[in-house]
Formats: C-alpha cells, sequence, structure tokens
C-alpha cells in the first residue's frame, strides 16, 4: 500500500455504513447501505483491494456480472 494512502482514504472519501454479515455460510463485511454495496473480506476490505461481490438495488448479488445469490440470502450480524 502507498504510505498515506489510509489516512488519505479516511480523511477526504466519503464514510459508507460498514456491516458485518454472512454470506453463504461465511462472514463479509457490506460496505454501503443493506440495499445496495460491496461485499469484501476484511482484508480485502483493510487494504482497499476489490470486493468479492456486489449487492445490487434490485436485491441480486454479483460477481463478475455472474449471479451468485440476493439479499435475501444475506444474514446481517451488526453494524461495524
Amino acid at each position: 500500500m502507498f504510505k498515506g494512502l489510509e489516512k488519505l482514504a479516511k480523511d477526504f472519501l466519503p464514510k459508507c455504513d460498514v456491516y458485518n454479515i454472512k454470506f453463504k455460510g461465511k462472514k463479509f463485511l457490506l460496505i454501503g447501505d443493506l440495499t445496495d454495496g460491496a461485499i469484501a473480506t476484511k482484508e480485502q476490505y483493510e487494504s482497499f483491494e476489490t470486493s468479492y461481490a456486489h449487492l445490487c438495488a434490485d436485491g441480486k448479488v454479483k460477481r463478475f456480472h455472474k449471479i451468485i445469490g440476493t439479499k435475501d440470502d444475506i444474514k446481517v450480524l451488526g453494524k461495524r
């Protein structure tokens, strides 16, 4: 990671809600809101990597443009 990138992100990027979730039996973070947002592992989130999947506004969970689930497959464990 570039030096100072984490501070830059914390200072200038918009604040997003982050939720601990379970999707298909595995723990992830949902970054955004409960209707649209990135689904990522803790490691992906903390190192600014590409997310695992995305919860779309229509309720579908997509990974590489393929539907891999729906919002009904997501269990919210709490806000981070």
